[in-house]
């Protein structure tokens, strides 16, 4: 058991550390976010909303410059399960991924979005913990690509 703890404890800190960051990681916001040279702001919520929705998320909520979206992983893989018990115990709930979206106008000809994606559970006691995933190198690179996906789409329609 004490060499099971040791390993764990090695591979953990290993694989948490030292991670390099791309220079796409390094925003203004620290979040993952985009500038997109478009008069529509309606055009890049209809598009964040469609692609979100067509890859299994829910839309939570909906105001003039937030879109909140939620998914929840009840898989049972292994990495579901790990954060699961990472965040809370075995006895919590599937984790609850969560990405907003703050979508504001800079000036008449710029959109400007910025990604806030956590993860949560909730433990027996009723108590919710959550963790912010923009520490996570592979998170914001798949958030800052699809924002890069949305600018290419909304600047070729227009």
């Amino acid at each position: 058991m004490r060499f099971f703890v040791l390993f764990f404890s090695i591979f953990m800190t290993s694989a948490c550390s030292n991670h390099e960051q791309s220079a796409a990681f390094q925003t203004a916001s620290g979040w993952p976010e985009i500038e997109i040279n478009t008069k529509s702001k309606q055009a890049v919520v209809d598009n964040l909303i469609h692609r979100n929705v067509s890859n299994g998320w829910s839309l939570e909520s909906e105001s003039p410059s937030l879109l909140v979206f939620s998914f929840i992983d009840s898989s049972g893989t292994v990495g579901s399960a790990f954060t699961q018990v990472l965040l809370g115990n075995a006895n919590s709930t599937p984790p609850k991924y969560e990405a907003r979206y703050v979508i504001t106008m800079l000036g008449e000809e710029k959109v400007k979005v910025i990604v806030n994606a956590y993860v949560s559970t909730q433990m027996l006691s009723g108590q919710t913990r959550s963790m912010p995933l923009s520490n996570n190198k592979d998170t914001f690179d798949m958030y800052q690509a699809q924002l890069n996906r949305v600018k290419k789409e909304i600047e070729v329609i227009k």
